[in-house]
């Protein structure tokens, strides 16, 4: 279970460019379902967080570490079988990959 990422993205900001910090994401996302595939009953869980609640920042920096989390949740969101978004409590799934006969299937809505 990983938490706190949004914590880890804006510390990055201060040393990195946005886009490095972005490949790095995808890189650690891939080896996570890499990790996953490795064995039976292995499962990566992502827990981010609102961080502005939808308000656009004034200050700069704070804009950057906004857009970036939200453009890597969506890679996340990209390589995951799962998908759910818990507000005040309830839960939507946005995303659900099923397994059949090694083949996926996206039941997601677009």
């Amino acid at each position: 279970m990983l938490q706190g990422l949004e914590a880890l993205l804006k510390q990055q900001l201060i040393e990195k460019r946005e886009e490095e910090i972005l490949e790095n994401m995808v890189l650690f996302f891939q080896n996570l379902v890499k990790w996953e595939a490795e064995e039976i009953g292995r499962r990566a869980v992502l827990i981010g967080s609102d961080i502005t609640k939808g308000i656009v920042p004034v200050e700069a920096e704070n804009r950057a570490w906004r857009d970036l989390a939200g453009r890597t949740f969506r890679e996340a969101a990209g390589s995951a079988d799962e998908v759910d978004v818990i507000w005040h409590g309830l839960n939507q799934k946005v995303k659900q990959v099923k397994r059949d006969a090694g083949c996926y299937k996206d039941t997601s809505r677009r």
